[in-house]
């Protein structure tokens, strides 16, 4: 799936189960993938110039680059997650 696509059906919606949960949230790159398409459902859209396009820095965690401003935006910006030292893993078992 790409950052961009829409998610629908069974990958839209939260897991029922623990064993669901466990699959679905494994790694910290899965739970940033499920932020990413909860806080930008059509695709990226920067928060400051409105941009479509960003580059995904391999040198901070979840963090993309506007292609238009340059503005760093993370998926967990905004979140009680964004400040925190913990791995996103952790947050989510905390959440379900």
């Amino acid at each position: 799936m790409s950052r961009g696509e829409c998610v629908s059906g069974s990958e839209g919606r939260f897991p029922r189960s623990l064993l669901e949960f466990q699959r679905r949230f494994a790694t910290e790159g899965a739970c940033a993938e499920y932020l990413f398409e909860r806080r930008w459902p059509e695709g990226f859209v920067c928060p400051s110039c409105g941009e479509g396009r960003a580059w995904l820095l391999k040198t901070k965690a979840f963090t993309y680059e506007c292609a238009g401003c340059g503005r760093q935006t993370w998926v967990t910006a905004g979140t009680i997650m964004h400040a925190s030292k913990l791995p996103l893993t952790i947050w989510f078992w905390a959440a379900f």
